[in-house]
């Protein structure tokens, strides 16, 4: 199950506000004192699954003061959930699309909980005990039903040196793999080779320091194979290592047992071993930066996070602080390659810490220090008046600059809009997922430039870092102008009518999706709006005549509906459904991007 939105009606300091969770990544922006620990560290954990809510946590803003906490969470079911989670059991049926689960503090006889599927409402309670009191079904339990939220928060970094005994389960015993309680994380480190094992710092008297009592026999292995393992926990580590971390390039992790073989049969008899890791270059090199130590601690988490079967929410509270701004950078890609599983959502005060490439994964925690209530933009890179641009709501808001939000990566394509950038890169996911010919997002950066000062700005920083530039260009008014300044400055581009299916009309990014894969998106993202009357293909065919998608519905929206047609908005709900596009606006997607691929690596 994937959560798509969290309605915070009467909690701390939120008032009647909703966040929108993507499907994949949440990056929540906002200066201090703005809710975002609290969101992330109390909310998921000690209101949502456990249900320990505290009066505390009632509104304290003037005129809401001690009003009963509510909230409600929406989650999307998905074909697989049912592998993982009690679906059937819970619900009664297995066609279920979505969960909505609604808390109100305070409800008569106690029923703080209800449940609506597809909008339809769930009986939650089972029969009163005697003193009347309501329990709820066990399997609606938020903890038994739902992802469970687990917390990467790394305040102990791994030990280079430490101790260790192993053991094995008895025959018939079971140990679950804990997710809530923190492990040292040398244990996580031994669990990521099939290590059971027991660590501590090293004592005074070191491996002949007494262990408390073995629960579990010892280990059956021999030292070859520990040893075997441990090779394999190293290269594996190494692997992602070596993919996400490249200042120096190369770096290879090592974890080994100490000492000679004399020493290791010692260590081995008495089931107490010294375990030793290192970090060395190409040349053998070692290092032991504590940014590079936050690096290794961090992967040695997600490793054992991967050992648990279960899709899993996983929270951080501003993750890679230590790190410098071009390994943050990395760091948040990271955080993005996990999600084929898992959904993140973590805040970060740093601009390296967002993948630029996804800008509808942003949202903002903006605080009013008159009402003290906090309030929560889930699109901040959207303008709110015509003369502001593309990032203008976003850097006015945490005070960062075009350098911060226009991150310049070793290849870069710049697009007109931020739509553009939207579509082009979760298309592109999406791609790579399948394994056909993608962008490297890893590598590529696709940024927005809204206007020609601005592309002129953002090819100036391109050509200052010697990084690789190509520029998608419109066919339309603006785009004449693009195509003639990139020939001046003998820039690649690309054309997009080139890749629609309307010829040589005036063509955006819409019209690459197709116009009725376009408007199908349309009449979905805007059925839900009362004022909204579904756009027949056969009546938009006859009348847009030249004009790109985009252009005639701009027109058409405001004098139809009197109505401001959002790109954007379309654009984000398209992403989502970007695996549901017939293969057709697939083929055409494809077709542009290993064009772009080509000109800008």
């Amino acid at each position: 199950m994937r959560l798509r939105q969290v309605t915070l009606r009467r909690f701390r300091q939120f008032i009647d506000q909703s966040i929108r969770i993507d499907p994949r990544v949440t990056v929540i922006v906002g200066k201090n004192d703005t809710g975002k620990t609290g969101f992330l560290n109390r909310f998921f954990d000690q209101h949502f699954y456990e249900g320990a809510i505290h009066s505390t946590d009632r509104p304290q803003v003037p005129g809401f003061e001690g009003e009963p906490i509510s909230f409600s969470l929406s989650w999307v079911v998905q074909p697989e959930d049912d592998t993982y989670f009690p679906l059937a059991r819970a619900f009664g049926r297995q066609d279920v699309r979505v969960v909505e689960v609604l808390f109100h503090q305070d409800q008569a006889r106690g029923e703080d909980w209800s449940y609506q599927l597809d909008g339809q409402p769930l009986a939650v309670h089972t029969e009163p005990t005697a003193n009347g009191h309501p329990i709820m079904r066990d399997e609606l339990q938020p903890r038994n039903l739902f992802p469970m939220p687990h917390y990467i928060s790394i305040s102990s970094p791994l030990l280079w040196h430490f101790e260790a005994r192993f053991y094995e389960l008895s025959p018939g015993a079971m140990e679950a793999l804990r997710i809530r309680e923190l492990l040292p994380v040398e244990t996580m480190l031994l669990r990521a080779a099939d290590l059971r094992a027991e660590t501590r710092r090293v004592a005074a008297r070191g491996i002949e320091e007494p262990w408390p009592r073995q629960l579990f026999p010892r280990t059956s292995l021999t030292i070859t194979q520990i040893e075997d393992r441990l090779r394999a926990l190293s290269d594996r580590i190494t692997r992602t290592l070596q993919q996400w971390w490249t200042d120096p390039p190369g770096l290879r992790f090592i974890i080994r047992l100490m000492g000679n073989d004399a020493g290791k049969e010692y260590q081995h008899r008495n089931n107490s071993y010294g375990l030793v890791c290192t970090v060395v270059d190409e040349q053998g090199l070692g290092y032991s930066g504590t940014g590079l130590l936050w690096f290794i601690t961090f992967i040695v988490e997600l490793l054992y996070v991967e050992n648990h079967g279960e899709p899993l929410l996983l929270l951080f509270d501003e993750p890679a602080t230590p790190l410098h701004p071009s390994a943050q950078r990395a760091a948040a890609k990271f955080l993005g390659s996990l999600t084929t599983r898992h959904q993140v959502i973590y805040s970060t005060h740093s601009p390296f810490m967002i993948d630029w490439n996804f800008p509808q994964r942003i949202r903002l925690f903006r605080r009013d220090y008159d009402t003290k209530r906090t309030h929560i933009d889930n699109a901040p890179y959207r303008p709110t008046i015509p003369a502001e641009r593309v990032w203008d709501p976003l850097r006015s808001s945490i005070g960062v600059t075009l350098g911060d939000v226009a991150v310049i990566g070793e290849a870069n394509i710049l697009v007109e809009g931020i739509t553009d950038q939207i579509l082009l890169a979760n298309a592109s996911a999406l791609l790579r997922e399948r394994g056909y010919a993608s962008v490297d997002l890893a590598k590529v950066s696709i940024i927005p430039f809204a206007e020609e000062p601005v592309l002129r700005q953002l090819v100036a920083m391109v050509r200052a870092k010697n990084a690789r530039v190509t520029v998608l260009v419109d066919a339309d008014r603006q785009g004449e102008k693009v195509r003639a300044y990139c020939r001046r400055e003998r820039i690649p581009y690309v054309r997009i009518e080139t890749f629609t299916d309307r010829g040589n009309a005036d063509s955006g990014i819409e019209d690459i999706i197709g116009l009725e894969e376009y408007l199908l998106l349309v009449n979905a993202f805007y059925g839900g709006f009362k004022w909204f009357v579904p756009l027949d293909v056969t009546k938009v065919r006859m009348e847009i005549a030249d004009r790109s998608l985009g252009a005639y519905l701009e027109e058409m929206f405001a004098a139809q509906f009197d109505e401001s047609f959002s790109k954007t908005a379309v654009a984000v709900y398209g992403a989502d459904q970007i695996s549901e596009l017939p293969e057709t606006s697939l083929d055409r997607l494809q077709a542009l991007i290993t064009a772009l691929v080509g000109e800008a690596l």
